[in-house]
């Protein structure tokens, strides 16, 4: 998991089941404000690390072990992913 440098109520998680998340926790609840799904990409085996970008807004990154580097982008309504590299 990884707090947003600027914006530190921000917080991106990663999950075993591939799953990635981000909670506004001054909302104090349990409910993501962002999740991946299988339409807008996610990852195949559980995520290890994610990194908020911090050079770029509301993007991060998530590494898995399925062997994926991807760029995640919230935008309105929807957790955008864009694969980024394949180790």
């Amino acid at each position: 998991l990884d707090f947003h440098p600027r914006h530190p109520s921000l917080l991106a998680v990663g999950c075993y089941d591939g799953t990635v998340l981000v909670y506004d926790i001054k909302n104090r609840s349990n409910t993501p404000i962002y999740s991946s799904c299988l339409r807008s990409g996610k990852h195949s085996d559980p995520v290890w690390q994610v990194c908020w970008r911090h050079s770029n807004g509301f993007n991060f990154y998530s590494i898995s072990s399925d062997g994926k580097v991807a760029n995640w982008t919230m935008s309105k309504n929807e957790l955008k992913m864009e694969p980024f590299m394949f180790l």
